[in-house]
């Protein structure tokens, strides 16, 4: 039954809707430029420049060729230094950090289970309850201090019931959300070409991410916050983003200031009964958590980061965005969102447990408490063909119901907000790439063999006036690329420092013997 699966994904993911054109038959589309060839290419330039220096005519010619041998060793010392202090910290993640948790794991896709088999368990009716003992303890601490009212995290209780139902409340009125991100996006772009230095080097999130927070925001309180109340989410949500990926701890102070300018609007507000209902018996902090949570802190981090992806991949790929110019009906944009969900998920994995025994056919057994993990990214390359390359042209309607590929989770406890989400997302990607004048280094200093979030390293370059030559934007992006490699080894020495003490952290959440 897997193997059937499998090859009819291999076999769809292939395929080209035989009406629409500009979704061609993905073994046409050449290769992308792969690691190992950049390799090549490097040790290719260290050969050819040591044969010129043994062969160099005088002296200066000899050195200038030791220099650009010195240079390419440099370049491929870096890279090793990455990879492996990539391998090592998420071998330990893997391994260590998760089994000081929990006996009873189940890791999802596996070996022995893939394809329609995982949505069928990850689905089910009894996967629907939360990690229990010190994993539970693990996650709550880096969602502090709201996790006790976060919809994802929380187990389903009163509290979840209510918070569920303001959650309704908001996503029946998803179709706001286009005219309300149209007009941050508006002040957005109006401020960049209006700025008075004719190009800047800056990180994208700083565009993308007050744009998702002003509208998101707007949609629940019909306002958009004051510049104050601005910084005070967008440093909340980086932490949170931060914490999630091990480079650091919960910073309370950050969030605690942020929850409070939350807490004061609903307090001026009468608690928003239009969202929460007049029988809610929530208080007025435990709203505020609820807020803070589940949408200034994950909905953010979800929409932005799908955003983001989208747009570096794009600006990144000159065959995808020549396509996505040309693109009049949104169908190229909705792929390019496809892809970048499936190649860069908004998180790694997530976790369930069985509240009762659930058994699939062609499944083992899967006990009753125990914790399953489901890896997102590793389910997302089973069955593609050219799985490590970003081909949105591979996204035609059939592919979209048969697929790997499930970003928003499944069954019960699947993300409620992912029409909304798109919808941000798309929107800000579309119009960003089409009305600004962005440009990003190629992405060859990036180690795509790092954890995904470090194949979106944002730096950019806006270009405001079009006075800068061609040669000018040569150097950019190549200045670009030197700065993305640095960085990649610093946060990579910053993550293996941090992953490697997680055992003594996570030891304080270790659930008591029984």
């Amino acid at each position: 039954m897997q193997t059937q699966t499998m090859e009819h994904n291999n076999s769809s993911s292939a395929a080209a809707s035989p009406n629409d054109a500009s979704f061609p038959d993905i073994s046409s589309i050449p290769p992308s430029h792969s690691p190992a060839l950049r390799r090549a290419t490097f040790l290719f330039s260290l050969i050819a420049a040591l044969s010129l220096a043994l062969v160099a005519p005088n002296i200066y010619f000899r050195n200038a060729m030791l220099i650009v041998a010195g240079l390419v060793v440099l370049a491929l010392g870096v890279e090793a230094l990455a990879i492996i202090l990539c391998a090592k910290s998420q071998s330990f993640r893997d391994t260590k950090v998760l089994a000081v948790f929990q006996t009873k794991l189940f890791w999802l896709p596996n070996p022995g289970i893939g394809g329609e088999l995982v949505k069928q368990i990850f689905g089910h009716r009894h996967m629907t309850g939360r990690s229990k003992g010190g994993l539970r303890k693990y996650i709550s601490w880096m969602h502090s201090p709201v996790a006790d009212c976060h919809q994802e995290v929380m187990e389903k209780n009163e509290i979840y019931a209510q918070v569920k139902k303001a959650t309704s409340h908001l996503i029946a009125r998803t179709n706001d959300i286009t005219a309300i991100a149209n007009k941050h996006i508006d002040q957005a772009i109006a401020r960049e070409r209006t700025a008075f230095s004719p190009w800047t080097i800056m990180e994208l999130s700083r565009i993308v991410r007050p744009i998702i927070i002003n509208s998101l925001f707007e949609f629940i309180f019909g306002r958009a916050p004051s510049k104050e109340e601005l910084d005070a989410f967008v440093a909340s949500n980086d932490n949170l983003v931060a914490t999630v990926g091990a480079l650091t701890v919960p910073k309370m102070d950050i969030r605690m200031k942020a929850l409070s300018y939350i807490q004061r609007e609903l307090e001026a507000t009468n608690g928003r009964p239009d969202i929460f209902g007049d029988d809610c018996t929530l208080t007025v902090e435990q709203r505020a958590k609820y807020v803070l949570g589940v949408w200034i802190h994950s909905g953010v981090a979800q929409a932005y980061r799908h955003a983001m992806k989208g747009m570096l991949a794009t600006l990144r790929n000159k065959r995808v965005f020549s396509n996505f110019k040309k693109d009049v009906d949104g169908s190229y944009a909705d792929a390019i969102l496809l892809e970048a969900n499936r190649m860069f998920p908004g998180v790694v994995m997530t976790d369930r447990r069985a509240v009762d025994d659930i058994q699939v056919e062609g499944a083992p057994l899967i006990e009753r408490d125990t914790t399953v993990f489901f890896h997102f990214q590793n389910y997302h390359t089973m069955g593609f063909e050219r799985p490590d390359e970003f081909i949105p042209e591979r996204w035609n309607e059939a592919l979209k119901k048969e697929s790997n590929y499930m970003p928003f989770g499944t069954g019960q406890r699947r993300c409620p907000a992912e029409r909304l989400s798109t919808m941000l997302s798309k929107q800000t990607m579309v119009r960003l790439l089409n009305e600004l004048d962005i440009h990003v280094g190629s992405g060859l200093g990036i180690i795509k063999s790092y954890q995904h979030r470090y194949w979106s390293l944002d730096i950019c370059c806006i270009v405001r006036r079009p006075s800068l030559g061609k040669l000018s934007l040569w150097a950019i992006r190549k200045c670009l690329n030197a700065g993305m490699t640095l960085y990649n080894v610093r946060k990579g020495l910053i993550v293996y420092r941090m992953v490697t003490r997680q055992d003594e952290d996570c030891a304080r959440y270790k659930a008591p013997a029984d």
